[in-house]
């Protein structure tokens, strides 16, 4: 019997093209890829890879098997959601990536409710990178991708991933308490901030290129002197002094600033979404974490309307 596993592999190379982006893709190794596609092509007897034009691509054969695998992964997909929808308490497991979008303490809220709704629904949480999300989604690692969108990054998705909006918040120009601002002339302040020291996320991310795109735009070039993706080590470099950010609403999490915060206006709107294989989006786990976090998000963002929250802390 052919192993799904090395046929994943398979289909990764006809996407990817390269055995380091299958590997990249798959937490694997190139010599471990090749190996594996090695045993494959063993297995069913044909040779699946070719050399083209100074590249290697699919053989005819492979595209066939490919075609199958497919339709192999649609219909374990849907055994999944037929089991996890038999009459019984929801049990399973959820893999999410993208928790850093918010402050943990929104996360430990979302986990919260889905203990006392469903304890028996597993949920585990996987750091990747922004960018790595669509990739991860498409081979099966995970099942669920919490994402960002800033003005002018729209992300790019597979057409095999669903979107799912799950509200917008506001970012702010945030700065360490005792600071002076005029929030009148917001994009003076951030020139008048150009050689102060910064934190913000590191480059391979949207929040970063957004960042660095709107300071490009006022004819700045900040000091990024800390990156973290962490949203409470941002928050903590802004309060204690040692650097000036630009932070959304939910990276105070149930907190609110003890600095000055300045509204860039439209320019820092940013967009909140879930994503999800489509073949995958109607499992009830996954159905289960959409309600939970939409709940948790809509309560974290209804509690911090603009300029109520804040208003104790301006100076």
């Amino acid at each position: 019997m052919l192993d799904i596993q090395r046929l994943r592999m398979l289909r990764e190379f006809g996407v990817q093209g390269t055995l380091g982006a299958v590997a990249a893709t798959m937490s694997s190794t190139s010599a471990s890829v090749a190996r594996e596609l090695a045993l494959l092509e063993a297995d069913i007897g044909v040779p699946l890879l070719e050399l083209a034009e100074r590249r290697v691509r699919l053989s005819v054969q492979a595209e066939i098997l490919v075609a199958h695998t497919e339709a192999i992964l649609a219909r374990l997909a849907q055994a999944e959601v037929d089991v996890a929808a038999s009459p019984a308490a929801l049990i399973g497991t959820v893999r999410v990536a993208g928790f850093n979008i918010a402050a943990p303490s929104l996360m430990s809220a979302v986990l919260n409710l889905l203990r006392g709704r469903h304890p028996e629904l597993l949920v585990r949480l996987t750091d990747h990178a922004p960018d790595a999300a669509p990739a991860a989604l498409s081979a099966g690692e995970i099942d669920i991708a919490l994402v960002e969108e800033y003005p002018g990054e729209p992300p790019a998705w597979p057409a095999d991933v669903e979107v799912t909006e799950l509200g917008h918040d506001s970012v702010w120009l945030a700065l360490p308490p005792g600071t002076t601002v005029n929030r009148d002339r917001p994009w003076s302040t951030i020139v008048a901030l150009a050689e102060q020291p910064w934190v913000m996320e590191p480059i391979d991310t949207p929040s970063r290129r957004w960042a660095d795109a709107l300071l490009a735009r006022a004819g700045i070039e900040a000091d990024v002197r800390f990156e973290s993706r962490d949203p409470t080590v941002r928050v903590r470099l802004v309060e204690d002094g040692h650097a000036v950010a630009l932070l959304p609403d939910l990276a105070w999490g149930d907190g609110t600033p003890t600095g000055p915060t300045v509204s860039i206006g439209e320019a820092g709107r940013r967009s909140l979404s879930m994503t999800v294989r489509r073949d995958r989006s109607s499992r009830p786990v996954v159905l289960a974490f959409r309600r939970a976090v939409r709940h948790t998000l809509e309560q974290a963002l209804r509690a911090r309307p603009a300029g109520v929250t804040r208003t104790p802390h301006r100076t």
